[in-house]
């Protein structure tokens, strides 16, 4: 039961990250979305230079990848959160991390 309330908090934290990086509030992320957010992510923390080799749509790509990423590459609410939680370290690049 414990399990089941600790993933519920992680789904309802994760579907708040994913609706305040959803900057279109179409319920769908889409590629250029993630773009700029790391973009900015990596601008505001000086930290462009630990990604040297990675460009943000690179970045982008590999995280859609884990994310399930459709087709038309958008992920919505549910791919957000099971993506988060399967990966983790999706988790510290969408808190800024």
């Amino acid at each position: 039961m414990l399990a089941c309330d600790y993933n519920s908090e992680l789904a309802r934290k994760y579907g708040h990250m994913f609706e305040t990086r959803n900057t279109s509030g179409n319920g769908q992320m889409n590629k250029n979305e993630l773009i700029v957010f790391i973009t900015n992510m990596l601008a505001l923390s000086g930290r462009e230079h630990r990604l040297a080799d990675k460009d943000p749509a690179t970045i982008a790509s590999i995280t859609f990848n884990l994310l399930g990423a459709e087709e038309n590459e958008t992920v919505n609410k549910e791919q957000f959160i099971i993506g988060c939680i399967k990966y983790p370290i999706l988790v510290d690049l969408f808190n800024g991390n």
